[in-house]
C-alpha cells in the first residue's frame, strides 16, 4: 500500500494510488514472470522465454537458472505489495496467484467442519 510504483514512463506513485487497472494489471505482470521464472527452474520453459527473454537471453543453462531464480525473488518480493493492496479493494486474485504458483489448492489442508476451536475462521465454508 505504501510501496512506491514507477510506471513505464517514470512516474512513482504509491501502489494505493493506482488505478485499478493499473494496479490489476501490475499485478498480472509480476504473476507472469513468476511463472515464466518457475518454468525455467522446472525444466519447462522453451530457450528464449518471451516474458524472461531478456533476462535469459543466449545464457548457459546453468545462467538461466540463476537469473530465472533471481527474477523469480525479485517478482515475488515485489509482488506482495500489489496483493495486499487489491485484496484491500476486494479484487478476486486467488486464480491469478495460483496460476502464477502453479498451486492450485492449500497444503495438508485439514477437514473443515464447525467446531471453531478446531478449525480456523480461514477455512469455514470453504
Amino acid at each position: 500500500m505504501f510501496h512506491r510504483h514507477t510506471t513505464k514512463n517514470g512516474e512513482s506513485i504509491l501502489v494505493c494510488q493506482m488505478d485499478d487497472r493499473h494496479l490489476w494489471n501490475t499485478l498480472k505482470m509480476y504473476c507472469r514472470k513468476i511463472k515464466a521464472a518457475r518454468k525455467v527452474l522446472e525444466g519447462k520453459a522453451v530457450p528464449v522465454d518471451p516474458i524472461l527473454g531478456a533476462v535469459i537471453g543466449e545464457a548457459t543453462p546453468i545462467e538461466q537458472h540463476t537469473k530465472a531464480r533471481q527474477e523469480l525473488m525479485s517478482s515475488h518480493h515485489a509482488l506482495m505489495h500489489f496483493v495486499i493492496e487489491a485484496a484491500v479493494r476486494d479484487f478476486d486474485v486467488q486464480s491469478v496467484l495460483q496460476d502464477a504458483y502453479g498451486r492450485d489448492q492449500g497444503l495438508n489442508r485439514p477437514t473443515v467442519d464447525d467446531n471453531e476451536d478446531e478449525n480456523p475462521k480461514y477455512l469455514r465454508g470453504k
